[in-house]
């Protein structure tokens, strides 16, 4: 692999974050506990240490890798994001490189560049690339299905193609990730827990591109567990209205407790685009923050998510979409059900929804719940957030004009008649 640095801003960026520190003024290895397992960007490497979420680790003797092939401190380019486990003493014993997309570069233009059919961004990249060589790339896809990059790096070859993200538009032969399509039909499938795919599933996929299609040769379904007890780093990519739900790298479901501590931040800070920290562990609601570090500059990146939100009775379609008031939504393995609902007992129920839009392949929009909760019976205050159509809000309407059709609002009323009428709307802050 070139030793040739090829990272964003953003790895800049992470290099003069305060936080965390884990070494003193002279730069040395700091021998104060460390978390046994991190994942994050490396912000500084020597033949000797890395850098990784502020805490500088003697790696003299880590064993290093990349998809069980054997890696040296010279692969490990700054920037890259990887997965460590130390010995808690500042000593790192295992480091993984993790890139979310490894392919082949099949087209170049002046700021970007298409690998495994994915566009990725290269406008803050200085170094030139050349069709047909190797890439590591991190990222993540947003919500339209568009490439989010936070690095692109130049490596040697590698045997195979990678591809990672969330499953949509499952069939019994192939899925999508992103604008993406995946054949699946002759690749081993190493499912998690005996599960079959299912859509809204996080997968690894290795394979190669054959034309416009990722021939994948092997499926590995990831869930979040992987990140208890461990220290994430990552981009804010969704927060629910009460920031007491946050996802990080348009993948992991985070739940914030009354027990979280913020540091160099509070929870109101918790929102799309801020950069964070976050100690993990496995609790009742699944992953939930201990604690919470903000990094320098958090909250400057521009919001991706088309957001929704709505009250209303649901009236189940499908194992997988109900409806309210006439409107049709869709869930997956990652929505996030609270008050002991499932899909199994939401029918004719009031509930909360809160979501995103999504746009598929055909260029459909398509309404992807993020989290559903039980609408109390004596809370008559609601949010709505989405699109005005003949003067009404997802089929309520109100007292007063919530704004001109065909505009977003997002704001909170009181509930005259379920699935009906609101009245005395405010914009919701």
């Amino acid at each position: 692999m070139k030793k040739s640095i090829l990272c964003l801003s953003i790895a800049t960026l992470l290099s003069a974050c305060g936080g965390g520190s884990s070494s003193d003024s002279n730069n040395n290895t700091n021998t104060t506990s460390t978390p046994s397992q991190l994942n994050g960007m490396a912000t500084q490497v020597t033949d000797t240490h890395v850098t990784i979420n502020d805490y500088k680790l003697n790696a003299q003797s880590a064993e290093i890798s990349y998809d069980d092939q054997i890696m040296t401190m010279q692969d490990i380019q700054e920037g890259m994001r990887i997965e460590v486990e130390t010995d808690r003493s500042g000593n790192a014993e295992e480091i993984e490189i993790d890139p979310n997309l490894v392919g082949i570069i099949s087209s170049v233009t002046a700021d970007s560049i298409v690998v495994n059919g994915v566009t990725v961004s290269t406008t803050d990249v200085a170094t030139a690339f050349t069709k047909g060589n190797w890439v590591f790339a991190n990222g993540y896809f947003n919500d339209s299905g568009e490439w989010q990059s936070e690095g692109v790096f130049s490596v040697t070859p590698m045997h195979e193609a990678e591809i990672e993200g969330m499953v949509s538009q499952l069939t019994d032969h192939s899925f999508f990730i992103g604008p993406t399509e995946i054949d699946y039909s002759t690749a081993h499938v190493d499912l998690d827990d005996g599960q079959a795919i299912a859509n809204g599933d996080w997968v690894e996929v290795e394979g190669r591109m054959d034309g416009t299609v990722f021939v994948a040769s092997e499926v590995e379904i990831e869930n979040d567990d992987q990140y208890s007890d461990m220290e994430l780093e990552g981009t804010i990519t969704w927060v629910n209205n009460e920031q007491t739900s946050i996802e990080l790298n348009g993948r992991t479901s985070i739940t914030i407790t009354t027990n979280t501590v913020f540091d160099d931040g509070k929870q109101t800070d918790l929102i799309e685009g801020a950069r964070i920290e976050a100690d993990l562990i496995s609790g009742t609601s699944g992953l939930e923050a201990t604690k919470i570090e903000f990094e320098d500059g958090s909250g400057s990146q521009t919001q991706s998510s088309v957001k929704f939100a709505l009250s209303g009775t649901a009236t189940l379609i499908t194992n997988s979409t109900f409806s309210i008031n006439g409107y049709e939504f869709n869930t997956d393995n990652r929505t996030k059900f609270e008050d002991r609902l499932t899909m199994a007992t939401i029918d004719n129920t009031d509930i909360e929804i809160e979501g995103v839009e999504l746009t598929d392949s055909n260029s459909n929009t398509i309404y992807l719940v993020k989290e559903v909760e039980a609408l109390e019976t004596n809370d008559n205050d609601i949010d709505l957030e989405g699109l005005i159509e003949n003067g009404m809000l997802w089929g309520y309407s109100s007292d007063s004009s919530y704004g001109h059709d065909g505009s977003r609002t997002d704001v909170e009323c009181t509930l005259v008649h379920i699935n009906t009428e609101v009245s005395n709307c405010r914009v919701d802050d």
